[in-house]
Order: C-alpha cells, then structure tokens, then sequence
C-alpha cells in the first residue's frame, strides 16, 4: 500500500502485489527461471463509525496481507490470482460534551468521581523506506558466478523505540535476508542480517506524555544483485503506525442526593436580582434555591 486517503464514508487504498514466480521447463538441461510482476490495486475501505461534523482527522493507516496466490500456465502465459486482504483506520479528534454541573432545586446534589486512565489516539500513519543492505559472498557460501534465482526478506523491528523532543520517531531493528543461487549444477539457500534505522515526523507526539506505539513493519519489495564479491539487496520497509497518549479524566461516578431543608416561611423576603451578562434564568434560581419556573411567572405578573 502507497497510498491512502480518507473519504467521507470510506478509506481508499492503492497499492501494488509485488508477485515472484519460478518455472522450468519439462527439458532435463533447463535451469529454473524467475518472473516478477508488479501488479497495481485499488480498494474502499468502508468507514464504520462516521466522525461528527466537528471532527477532524489525525491521520490513515492501512495495512494489507496477501493469504493466498494461485498460479496457472496456459497457452497464452501464465495467469495469478491472489487474494488481499487490507485492515484501514483512521484517529479522529472531536470535542466531548461532558457534565460540569447538577443541580436541583429539590435536593443537595454531591458528585463522586474517580480517575480513568486512556490511551487518546494523537498520530497515525503509513510510511516507506529504502533500506540497503550487503554481505560478503564467501561467509554467505555463495561466489560471484552463480545466478540469483529467488530472494525474500523479513523485518524484526525492536521492541524499543524512540520518539525524540523535537517530534521524531526512530524505529530501528533487523532486516533479514534470504536468497537462493543457481550455480549450473545445484540450487544453493543463504541468508544473512542487516541493522536498520526508520525515522518520521510526528508533530504531535512531542506534547505527548506517556506515549504508545503500535507499529506493523514489512518488507513490501526486495531487489538483490550479485557483484563481485558481495550480494546486495535494496529493501522496500513498509511502517503503519499508531501513536496514543495516556490521559487521565475524572468522569462521575456517582451521585448522592439529599433532601434540602424546609423554607422558612416567616422570614420571607422579596429580592430584585439583576443577572449579570450570560447569566440564564437557570443560573439565579441556582444561586437562591427558587424554581425557575416561578421566578419566570412571577416575574411575568410583575
């Protein structure tokens, strides 16, 4: 995937299968032989829970896995058919309607909160990189005249990352790369491992606390070429990733409620009340424990 955009109902994805296939022909001196194909795709990712109005997003990420590939020779060439299978999301940031105070004209009201730590989604994205990587032929047990018929990487990232003050954040891990040679006679298997470093822009993870980071990282394409004495390999490194801050919130968890006491009656008094700019109706009948519906009426008759 090298590409995604958020739709008002959908995530778009486009991309390519990179396909590798190795044949022979039924001939007892031909050697076996390898095609690659880039084929391109598109797909619209359904969103299922529609952000608000207000909401604004923070990033894509996607993320696709082909299960199976079936390939079939014919008079006209050869035909592939392969299933993918994509996983798209998107972080959104909106505005949360939260109670800041009761109050009832018949009861003392007393709030219990308690604290609730949550992971808030502050970046999300898809990024590539070109890694390269070589090793010499002879620890490897291959020499410079053989032919590369197949090669294949891996990615093992750290469990540990970094995310620098300025914004950064640094992955780093091993790449490890597998091929196999044709020497004419045989078929010859040899790997090796490579460090690697991927580094991104996140602008909002530097206000970040307790930052987490999910990240899914894979090799989406591989080129390998023998020279003289060393094999080399440029390695496409595909990295979606899910950045979340910690944050603690205090939401209600209960609410107590007790009669207020009896209005004293004999000491009955008229108050003139002149609310002061933003005040509602509401805000007065609070602040003096009256009903706002009566404060109206009578207001009214006045």
């Amino acid at each position: 995937i090298n590409r995604t955009e958020i739709n008002e109902s959908s995530i778009e994805c486009r991309g390519e299968v990179n396909a590798c296939m190795i044949y022979t022909s039924e001939s007892e001196n031909d050697r076996p032989r390898r095609i690659t194909r880039k084929i391109p795709f598109s797909a619209d990712i359904p969103v299922t829970a529609l952000p608000s109005v207000s909401a604004s997003s923070i990033g894509v990420r996607a993320y696709g896995v082909c299960p199976s590939i079936t390939a079939t020779l014919n008079e006209d060439g050869i035909n592939l058919e392969t299933a993918i299978v994509i996983s798209a999301e998107s972080s959104w940031i909106s505005s949360l309607t939260y109670i800041k105070d009761i109050y009832s004209q018949h009861a003392k009201c007393e709030l219990s909160k308690s604290l609730v730590e949550l992971h808030i989604p502050i970046a999300c994205f898809n990024g590539n990189a070109t890694i390269s990587a070589q090793s010499k032929l002879d620890a490897i047990g291959l020499d410079g005249g053989m032919k590369l018929l197949d090669y294949y990487a891996i990615v093992l990232p750290n469990t540990e990352w970094e995310i620098t003050d300025s914004g950064k954040f640094i992955l780093t891990g091993k790449m490890k790369i597998s091929a196999i040679a044709d020497n004419g006679v045989e078929l010859n298997s040899a790997e090796f491992e490579s460090d690697f470093k991927y580094t991104a822009e996140i602008p909002n993870a530097k206000c970040a606390q307790s930052p987490k980071v999910n990240v899914i990282a894979d090799i989406s394409d591989i080129k390998c070429r023998l020279d003289s004495d060393r094999i080399y390999a440029d390695c496409e490194l595909y990295v979606s990733v899910l950045v979340e801050d910690e944050k603690k919130i205090s939401p209600i968890s209960e609410i107590n409620m007790t009669a207020l006491p009896s209005a004293d009656k004999s000491r009955s008094r008229i108050i003139v009340c002149y609310p002061s700019k933003g005040e509602t109706l509401w805000d007065v009948a609070k602040r003096y424990r009256s009903d706002a519906a009566d404060i109206a009426e009578k207001s009214k008759n006045e």
